[in-house]
Parts: C-alpha cells; sequence; structure tokens
C-alpha cells in the first residue's frame, strides 16, 4: 500500500547526525546556533528561538504575547488538538472559531465577532494545508497574531514566505511540510524579548513561575532541521509539482481545496461527501486520510468546522512519492470520484 507520509533520510542527512556524535556537544551548540539562523534567514525576521517542538514554539509564542490564566484565546474550531492544549497548558481559555469551508482557513468574520464578544485580543491562526490567512482585517482591529506555518504559508513574488503574523511558529515534525525531527522554531522581530524567552526555553528563572520550562532542542534535532530549510526551495517546488499532477486531472481538481497559485502544498486535500467511504475503497492501493481529528465534544456551534471534520480528506504528497505511485492514486481516485 502507498503510504500516505514517509519521511526519509538522506546520506547528507547522515553525515549531519555522525558530525553531532563526533562533536560530543548534545544540546545548545553550534549546531542549535546554525539552525536558529537559517530558519531566521528563511522567513526574514530578526529573532529566532529553536525548541523541542512546534507545541513548545507555540507555547513561547503564547508567553511572549503576554498570555495569562485570564487571557482569552482564539483558535480555529477545526485545528489539531495539541494548539488549544497548549493554550490550556498556560491556564488560559480557549475560544474556538469557526473556519471557511473553501479554504479550510480560520473565518476572520467570525473571528472579529467571537473578539468583540469575548473582549478576546490574541489569536492563533493556521496556515491549513499550506495555503496562508489573510490577517489584515485581525490586525486592524488590533488583535496579535500568532501564524502557525507548519504546514506552510503563502509565497512571495520571489518565492519566499509571505507571512505577517506578530510571532511565526513552525514545527519540523516528521509529518509536517519541513518533517525532520521533534523539533519547533518561534520567530518573531522584537529584540527586546528575546532574552526573556531563551531563559523561560531553559527552564531557569530567577524565581519560581508558570513560563520557565525546558523546551531546549537536541543538536541531533537541529542538523536534520538545518539541512530541511537549506534545501526548503526545492522541498516546496517539489510539492507544488506533485499537487500539479493531480490537478492535471479535471475530476480531482473539482474536489481540491484551495487551488491558489501562491500557497505551499504541504498536503492536498479533496472534499468528499462520502470521505469515510473514498477512503475504505482507496485504502487497498494507497492510504488516505482525515488530516485532522476532531477535538472540540460539541461541534453545533460550528457549522463549516462539521462538514470540515467530516468531508476533508487528504491524499500523499510527500517529495518521495514515485510517479508511478501517483498514477495510480489518480487512477482510482478518478473511478470513484466519477461513479
Amino acid at each position: 500500500m502507498i503510504p500516505h507520509n514517509l519521511v526519509t533520510f538522506s546520506s547528507n542527512d547522515q553525515f549531519r547526525l555522525a558530525e553531532v556524535a563526533k562533536s560530543q556537544q548534545y544540546s545548545m551548540g553550534s549546531v542549535t546556533k546554525n539552525f536558529e539562523e537559517l530558519a531566521r534567514k528563511f522567513y526574514s525576521k530578526n529573532c529566532s528561538i529553536a525548541v523541542s517542538s512546534g507545541s513548545m514554539a507555540l507555547r513561547l509564542a503564547l508567553i511572549a504575547a503576554g498570555t495569562t490564566t485570564t487571557t482569552k484565546v482564539l483558535v480555529p474550531a477545526y485545528c489539531c488538538s495539541a494548539i488549544p492544549n497548549t493554550v490550556s497548558s498556560l491556564g488560559a481559555s480557549v475560544i474556538p472559531c469557526d473556519i471557511d469551508f473553501n479554504t479550510g482557513n480560520i473565518c476572520t468574520e467570525h473571528a472579529l465577532s467571537l473578539s468583540k464578544q469575548h473582549n478576546a485580543k490574541l489569536i492563533i491562526v493556521v496556515n491549513s494545508f499550506g495555503a496562508g490567512v489573510d490577517i489584515s482585517p485581525l490586525k486592524e482591529k488590533g488583535l496579535t497574531v500568532i501564524e502557525d506555518c507548519s504546514h506552510g504559508f503563502n509565497l512571495n513574488t520571489e518565492k519566499k514566505p509571505k507571512t505577517n503574523g506578530d510571532f511565526i511558529v513552525q514545527s519540523l515534525y516528521a509529518t509536517k511540510l519541513f518533517g525532520a525531527a521533534e523539533l519547533g522554531i518561534l520567530l518573531f522581530n522584537n529584540q527586546e524579548i528575546l532574552d526573556d524567552l531563551r531563559q523561560y526555553r531553559s527552564g531557569y528563572t530567577p524565581y519560581a513561575n508558570a513560563y520557565g520550562l525546558n523546551c531546549k532542542p537536541d543538536e541531533f534535532s537541529c542538523s536534520l532541521g538545518a539541512g530541511r530549510f537549506e534545501n526548503g526551495h526545492e522541498i516546496i517546488q517539489t510539492r507544488a509539482e506533485i499537487a500539479k499532477r493531480y490537478l492535471s486531472s479535471s475530476i480531482i481538481k473539482s474536489k481540491t481545496l484551495n487551488v491558489v497559485d501562491d500557497r505551499v502544498w504541504y498536503r492536498f486535500v479533496i472534499k468528499s461527501n462520502h470521505a469515510n467511504l473514498l477512503i475504505e475503497k482507496v485504502r487497498p492501493v494507497a492510504e488516505l486520510v482525515k488530516p485532522v481529528s476532531q477535538w472540540l465534544t460539541s461541534l453545533s456551534r460550528f457549522p463549516n468546522a462539521t462538514r470540515a471534520y467530516e468531508e476533508y480528506v487528504s491524499i500523499p504528497i510527500y517529495p518521495n512519492l514515485k510517479a508511478k505511485d501517483q498514477d495510480i492514486i489518480i487512477s482510482h481516485l478518478e473511478s470513484i470520484l466519477e461513479a
């Protein structure tokens, strides 16, 4: 069966890991600093902090945004449960917000309504499956925006990440856009808070508080992460070529979520009124999955998120997907979707 996702490690990855082993520096060495610098340059930001996971990057972003136990944070009702879990870990309140069914991204109109209703000034947006959120309406109303780019982002005219959040979060977990290891990175422009965030990352603070938590990355993970950012544009281009092959099928294209030219293709998601049946019918040859698991006990107030959990299906698009395997997937999808 063709897997939904496949992470492979190149000879260069193996060389990097061997070099870390030779250095006998397990954490917070030159490899970590190099990873942070590569990420900072890739995203064109002033500051970057490497941490042990995407969740820890998000946690530091929430801290940097001034989150306390009285803070109310807007989050998409359709997203990975790690996001509301991280908000709750700081004692803050999670305010779920519906999405736009045709993009998979948070509905900014609903977000602004909830912001006014709950006096919530902090929001987490996810660039779902690689297509960026237009956060300008949120910024215009004074909201602080944490932009989760773990799935990807829109590209500017120079084919570089086009990000506008106050804080940028990137997970490099195996299944993500730049899948490498248990690793995350936080990026921002305000250098005045850099030292404090580094201190919180270490877990050691002058006095005990809820912010200081050891979430330092290790050098092995950072060595793999550095390789992903060095080859970031090639990874994005390879995924775009695979997406283009899928989109050459008019049947598949008609079902595809968020077909826009400036997006990154982290996942290729299609919409189906019979999602579970589609997954079962294709299972003998390829693994299709529901891209996100429901974390809310009730979705009654979020009709678009409800439909997304029911109808979104993710198909393989990893960089090492062979053309012959993709042709098999296309053939099966066309025969099923046409029926």
